[in-house]
């Protein structure tokens, strides 16, 4: 790790208070050789912790006390991630900043400024790699437990806050690369595609953004619904899919089928399916979505051909049910082009008929 000349200033700055506060004996020259670094050209001023050695001296003889009276600002985190560079501070280095996490989840101090604090915002493509980001994500967990009242803002939000959709895309796929960051990544690739469709982002934007043509078979495997099988319909995901679904059928005109209903039945067998949706239809809040699936599966089954009697057999629930059920599934069959012209030529030969009747 390298610490730029204003870096080293803050640090000086800082070590002047906790001297004032806790009569901590530094050495005068160390004092001043921090100063004399801040100040030199650009080129010198890059310099490893290494010559930094008072940060060593600071962990071994300041308690998290002296840290603790001095505001518990981004300039005290930086100081405590630079001992946590040097191996003969990073133990108790790690042990003042979980002191001082606590001191801020007791504080009360949310979890976006504490995302400052850290000077997470400046990590770049490495962030996910980060020690003091997994500190963070711990810290917005303990956050939400111990304010539960709080409407706290989602990580995904904070990181956006910071981050354009560009930024986090590099960091995503950067983070792939390692084994020991590749579940995190995966998490937060499935939250920035939910962002970008609450945000209601198109699918060619979405797709452009992932590399790759994000269609509702992709999204569905993305957001590992293709594993959920009897869960499908109540994974906190499958509104986002949905709803990505709809949007993805209203941009692509010219389909000739639902894409809902494609991948759900290419995952799902008709006995998965129509559980799911009798379950869904009995369950508060979910009537809406099952509605829309069991509708989409009809327009399916009159184009497979399905008899009223199947029908009946995979979706049937109660007597009324069964009956809307059925009238749903007949309008469909006569809506469906075949069943208009031949009754169209029905009543055509009706007409004739009566004509011929009449004449004679």
């Amino acid at each position: 790790m390298h610490l730029n000349g204003g870096v080293l200033l803050g640090i000086a700055v800082l070590l002047a208070r906790i001297i004032a506060i806790t009569g901590t004996e530094l050495s005068t020259n160390r004092f001043l050789r921090i100063r004399n670094i801040a100040k030199e050209n650009d080129e010198e001023r890059m310099t490893s912790m290494n010559s930094v050695p008072v940060v060593e001296k600071i962990s071994r003889s300041v308690s998290f006390n002296a840290f603790h009276k001095i505001d518990p600002d981004v300039a005290v985190s930086q100081l405590v991630r630079a001992a946590q560079n040097s191996p003969k501070s990073e133990k108790i280095a790690t042990s003042f900043q979980n002191k001082q996490l606590h001191a801020w989840l007791d504080g009360g101090v949310p979890p976006q400024t504490v995302f400052q604090f850290l000077a997470l915002d400046t990590q770049g493509d490495n962030l996910f790699a980060s020690p003091q980001f997994k500190a963070w994500l711990e810290y917005s967990m303990n956050f939400k437990k111990a304010n539960p009242r709080t409407n706290t803002i989602p990580v995904i939000d904070t990181l956006a806050v910071y981050y354009s959709d560009e930024a986090l895309v590099r960091i995503i796929k950067a983070s792939k690369e390692a084994a020991h960051t590749k579940i995190r990544s995966d998490y937060f690739e499935k939250a920035l595609f939910a962002k970008w469709v609450e945000n209601k982002k198109t699918s060619a934007y979405i797709s452009n953004m992932m590399g790759r043509e994000m269609t509702p078979d992709e999204a569905f495997k993305l957001l590992t619904l293709d594993k959920a099988g009897d869960t499908t319909f109540t994974d906190p995901r499958f509104g986002t899919w949905l709803t990505f679904t709809k949007v993805f059928k209203k941009e692509h005109p010219k389909l000739k089928t639902n894409p809902a209903i494609d991948t759900l039945t290419t995952y799902l067998d008709d006995q998965v399916l129509s559980k799911l949706i009798k379950r869904a239809e009995q369950s508060p809040g979910m009537e809406e979505m099952a509605t829309y699936v069991r509708n989409a599966l009809l327009d399916k089954w009159v184009t497979d051909g399905k008899v009223p009697a199947f029908v009946v057999t995979k979706l049937g629930t109660s007597k009324e049910r069964t009956a809307e059920l059925l009238r749903t599934f007949l309008d469909k069959i006569k809506s469906r082009p075949p069943f208009k012209a031949e009754a169209n030529v029905t009543r055509k030969r009706k007409r004739y008929a009566n004509v011929v009747y009449e004449a004679s």
